[in-house]
């Protein structure tokens, strides 16, 4: 079980930044495309989730591209995704998803605290901040513990 938090809108680009101007998601989905992943049907933005008090561990990432220059702004940035299901605590359905995971030590800025996983989906109109989100993943991929069982 996870908690939709408030991110900082540069993925979207509700929160302005000039470099970003409709968000670093659909600048940097065209170079996503030419290697191979598609995100057309995700809603170009994250979905931000506190899974806290448990913990994660990522395994195996399904893709991974490094040095990725997407921007004129920013030095080259190494991506990793890792599929996912996200459901509704109310719902039976699961939505296919992506954790979206820029890594840290190419990432200039904007860095997520520990516990927050940003998410790609498709737009779920019935979500908002403070809802409750149950992220499902193959541990093949990705591992998540209960705190005091830290990976």
């Amino acid at each position: 079980m996870a908690e939709v938090v408030r991110g900082y809108g540069i993925a979207s680009g509700k929160n302005f930044d000039a470099r970003f101007p409709k968000g670093t998601i659909a600048m940097q989905q065209p170079f996503m495309e030419d290697r191979g992943l598609d995100l057309s049907s995700f809603h170009l933005g994250t979905l931000n989730i506190d899974i806290t008090p448990s913990c994660y561990k990522f395994i195996k990432s399904s893709c991974c591209f490094k040095r990725i220059k997407w921007s004129n702004d920013l030095p080259p940035e190494t991506f990793s995704f890792y599929p996912c299901k996200i459901s509704l605590p109310d719902q039976n359905s699961r939505v296919s998803s992506l954790i979206y995971y820029p890594h840290p030590s190419t990432k200039p800025g904007f860095h997520q605290k520990e516990g927050v996983l940003e998410i790609l989906a498709p737009y779920l109109k019935s979500v908002s901040y403070g809802s409750k989100i149950i992220i499902h993943a193959d541990s093949e991929y990705i591992l998540f513990t209960d705190h005091s069982e830290k990976p």
